[in-house]
């Protein structure tokens, strides 16, 4: 079978265990995967997020076990604190943040060389017109 002829599934695999592994690969520095740094990215980003929240926005990403398992990580590192129910980026996960976010920049920019903002939001579309098909 020719690439060309290779089916959308085939393709969604492999980039995401490409994007997986670069990230994986980049983020060896800070100490995050990449499970763990969109956990702690989406903490930092929603100024303020309660635990089901978290695990409901990260299910495509890892169970609740394992969202909450890398929670208490990052609350035994001082990275991630809670207060009146809702989990904060701590100072000290603040700089982790920080400098996980340069290298992911850096690496989002080198996956998308050669790929115009119309085609990245084309693809966009298209998956999540291929998303609302099979959840209906």
């Amino acid at each position: 079978m020719k690439s060309k002829d290779l089916p959308i599934g085939y393709w969604l695999i492999k980039a995401d265990a490409l994007l997986t592994q670069g990230i994986n690969q980049i983020q060896t520095t800070t100490g995050l995967t990449r499970q763990e740094w969109q956990v702690l990215h989406a903490v930092q980003e929603s100024k303020g997020i309660a635990m089901q929240e978290l695990c409901s926005i990260m299910q495509p990403f890892g169970d609740d076990f394992a969202i909450k398992k890398i929670i208490q990580r990052f609350e035994r590192e001082n990275l991630v604190e809670q207060q009146q129910d809702k989990l904060y980026v701590t100072p000290q996960g603040q700089q982790l943040h920080q400098t996980a976010l340069t290298l992911q920049t850096n690496f989002r920019a080198r996956s998308m060389q050669n790929i115009t903002e119309a085609e990245y939001q084309t693809t966009i579309a298209t998956l999540q017109k291929l998303i609302a098909n099979l959840e209906d």
